[in-house]
């Protein structure tokens, strides 16, 4: 005789969905990246100075707790560690070569034409920043022993010297490529400098200067027109 039927098992509640993945840090750091380098260059264009010198630590600190946070939870995030990469090199280089992360972004030309024009510091925080100093004319001849200095934080930079110049020149980059009146070096902190002396060719303005010319990463060109 068959005994009592086993009572039916209740139906299970169905598991609720899984809620969609949020959104990455490595994202939201990247976003912050994309919002800094817009801001910067409206900055830019507006004709403020951007405080690259705050800015850039700042992101560096939100991204090594973004990567200390990801870590207490056993993940983490090749888009973080790459910023932090890029990040720790930027202020490495700049700091290492001397060149403050100031003066704005783009492309820039300075074309002084007389000695009143002419400033004694060029400086452009990321892109290509051309100094050509061959249009001073005679009133390059009030120049005497004058130090010009132009500096890139990331980028190309070019410095153009007249042929009557005469004085000392020194080019160097933190990361990238440096050419000095016919001679080149690269790699990590290439350098090369440059003293001219002797008579004047005929025809051009005397001109004596002392120029400083460098660039954190990137490349860094002094030639003569």
């Amino acid at each position: 005789m068959n005994g009592p039927a086993p009572p039916a098992e209740e139906p299970r509640p169905a598991p609720e969905p899984a809620p969609g993945p949020g959104p990455g840090a490595g994202r939201i750091v990247v976003g912050l990246l994309l919002v800094l380098g817009g801001a910067a260059w409206l900055a830019d264009a507006l004709g403020v100075s951007f405080p690259w010198g705050l800015a850039l630590p700042g992101l560096l600190v939100v991204v090594g707790l973004a990567l200390a946070a990801l870590a207490a939870r056993g993940r983490s995030s090749g888009i973080l560690v790459a910023a932090g990469a890029v990040l720790t090199v930027l202020l490495a280089v700049g700091s290492g070569a001397r060149v403050p992360l100031s003066g704005g972004v783009g492309e820039r030309v300075e074309r002084p034409t007389s000695v009143a024009e002419l400033r004694d510091r060029y400086e452009l925080a990321v892109g290509s920043l051309t100094v050509d100093l061959t249009g001073l004319g005679e009133g390059g001849a009030a120049l005497r022993n004058r130090r010009i200095e132009a500096r890139v934080g990331v980028g190309e930079l070019v410095v153009v010297l007249p042929e009557g110049w005469r004085g000392t020149a020194t080019a160097e980059a933190g990361i990238g490529e440096v050419r000095l009146l016919g001679r080149s070096q690269e790699g990590l902190g290439p350098e090369l400098r440059a003293v001219e002396e002797g008579p004047v060719p005929p025809g051009s303005v005397p001109l004596l200067v002392h120029l400083e010319a460098s660039v954190g990463m990137g490349q860094v060109e002094v030639r003569r027109g």
